[in-house]
């Protein structure tokens, strides 16, 4: 199953490699997100579109991350991230639709659920999918849903699992694009992250014990309730079936994690794997 680019004209990608990892003479101007604050300077990266992870390289990331070797599979894995993420991060554009229509699956259960994406995009149009977009997400005030990490996982917005996370992407040197301004545990936001330190995007491609560390704290505990609750709510439609897909690609991801050795690893033990 092939995913399609999710950006045309290309939007910018949400998050990127911390400059100052790669020039230490600018960290003074280009620091990375704050663990208590999240405060950043922008970094005015360069346009790329969302889509086939990682084939388009970022200018600051380096060589050894740009030429490194990535498995099919996980650039299978890192494109359907990156699809989810640009398809919850903003309303999808006719093009997309379209390309979603194209999608054909499998007998498993994430080939079913991209086999009713497909039948679902045929019927769409652009105008009636961002109206359905801003309704889950956006409404008068706030959406019908909050996909935040915090307040999934406490009940309030802007909680530990943010700070958390933040700490988390100061280690991996994972900073805010520029004109990106909502909370980082949203989940559009995560799955890029995901997708990202899987191909490489942040400097080399993450080892599995990185990922499912990252995974097992910020996505795992959560993700999976989230998009079961976008596949029942009521202004769902497009999006109902986004929600199918996400939570069949979790519920892989949760158990091919569960089978890798190691157990999870604690903020206090990770180190700084990068």
């Amino acid at each position: 199953m092939n995913f399609p680019a999710t950006g045309n004209p290309p939007i910018k990608r949400r998050w990127e490699r911390n400059r100052s990892e790669i020039h230490p003479q600018d960290s003074a101007a280009h620091p990375g997100p704050s663990p208590e604050t999240g405060d950043r300077k922008p970094h005015h990266p360069k346009p790329s579109p969302l889509g086939k992870a990682g084939r388009q390289g970022e200018n600051f990331v380096t060589a050894s991350a740009a030429t490194a070797k990535v498995p099919d599979e996980d650039r299978l894995r890192a494109d359907l991230y990156d699809f989810l993420g640009a398809l919850l991060a903003t309303p999808p554009t006719a093009d997309i639709i379209r390309k979603c229509a194209g999608l054909s699956g499998d007998e498993t259960d994430l080939g079913k659920a991209i086999e009713a994406l497909s039948r679902v995009a045929k019927v769409s149009n652009e105008r009636a999918v961002e109206s359905e977009f801003n309704a889950l997400f956006i409404g008068l005030g706030r959406g019908e849903l909050l996909p935040y990490a915090s307040y999934y996982m406490t009940g309030f917005l802007n909680e530990k699992p943010l700070a958390v996370l933040r700490t988390d992407m100061a280690r991996l040197r994972i900073t805010r694009a520029e004109n990106v301004f909502e909370p980082e545990d949203n989940i559009a936001s995560l799955c890029e992250m995901m997708a990202g330190m899987i191909t490489g995007r942040f400097g080399a491609p993450a080892d599995l014990q990185v990922q499912k560390d990252f995974f097992s704290r910020h996505i795992g505990p959560w993700a999976e309730h989230f998009l079961s609750d976008l596949e029942g709510a009521k202004s769902s439609v497009f999006y109902a079936s986004v929600g199918s897909v996400g939570r069949a690609f979790m519920e892989i991801e949760r158990e091919a994690f569960r089978m890798t050795a190691g157990p999870p690893r604690t903020p206090s033990t990770t180190g700084d794997s990068q």
